[in-house]
């Protein structure tokens, strides 16, 4: 069991103490690996002084800031909510706020801290500090913002300002109640007589063709994005290495411009040797994720 003050520690800063494999078995972390984990993230637990100090200064940096350094809102009909955290000394002020908005628009406006609801509270150093919900106006837009809390002259906060949306976009089509309708595939399963042993973007493009003329409305695909092109057996698409690239294994080849004006690559592909490594690869019942991958790299 780890010691209970280095687990706060450890849990204040998003590190999980336990875990349950496979088999249902529990693993609970050692002091020497919260230890290690904490330091890497540079938070101070080589001994109990150091635990407590960076307790202190995590309760310290969780209660003073009057606001978050970043703050996600929801922009709902009633405004946009946003916690303040304000001493109770000061909660019969007026205060200020201001949202200078991503299009160059400032919007602004005063509150009492008192008159706002209550979240929770705390004491940091002899001061007691109350969190409360502060709502801004409906009417500011969506997307990445400023927003700053002054007391007079002086500024007590800023924040990154993030309005989301309440939820997704509808299409119109499924607002007004209307289905739709299309197929959904796994891209690596689907094959044809010209693939290099997987299906790719070509082969999509061509599933969506023969969907639109029976009247389809989409074609739901599996995620796309990149894997690990050094190790191209783990092709779970569910553990990408990154979501802000695609997976270079889904390109058609023969179908990149570069391709066509390189007569050394088209060479390769003609050969003999490689066109039966590719009538391997097309007749396998599995995909051979090494081989696709060796062939396209």
């Amino acid at each position: 069991m780890a010691d209970p003050r280095l687990a706060e520690l450890a849990a204040r800063h998003g590190v999980s103490l336990d875990y349950y494999d496979i088999a249902g078995r529990q693993h609970v972390a050692s002091d020497s690996t919260l230890r290690a984990l904490l330091a890497a993230m540079h938070v101070e637990a080589a001994d109990a002084a150091a635990v407590e100090r960076s307790i202190a200064a995590h309760e310290r940096a969780r209660w003073l800031p009057c606001l978050a350094s970043a703050v996600v809102a929801w922009r709902a009909a009633h405004g946009t909510e946003v916690r303040v955290r304000i001493p109770d000394a000061a909660g019969a002020r007026t205060l200020s706020w201001r949202v200078d908005d991503e299009q160059g628009a400032a919007h602004d406006g005063t509150f009492v801290p008192n008159e706002l609801p209550v979240l929770e509270w705390g004491t940091v150093d002899g001061l007691k500090v109350i969190a409360r919900r502060l709502v801004l106006p409906a009417t500011l837009p969506l997307g990445y913002h400023r927003l700053t809390v002054g007391d007079g002259g002086a500024t007590v906060g800023m924040a990154d300002l993030i309005v989301a949306p309440e939820r997704c976009f509808v299409p119109p089509v499924l607002a007004s109640g209307e289905r739709i309708w299309g197929p959904a595939v796994q891209l690596y399963s689907v094959r044809s007589a010209r693939d290099w042993g997987m299906g790719d973007l070509t082969d999509l493009a061509a599933v969506a063709e023969q969907w639109a003329r029976r009247g389809a409305d989409l074609v739901g695909v599996n995620p796309l994005h990149a894997l690990h092109p050094e190790r191209p057996a783990n092709a779970s698409p569910y553990s990408p290495s990154s979501r802000l690239f695609r997976n270079a294994m889904y390109l058609d080849v023969e179908a990149i411009e570069d391709y066509a004006e390189c007569e050394e690559a088209q060479a390769l592909v003609r050969a003999a040797s490689f066109q039966a490594e590719l009538a391997r690869l097309r007749e396998s019942d599995l995909v051979d994720y090494p081989g696709v991958a060796a062939a396209k790299g």
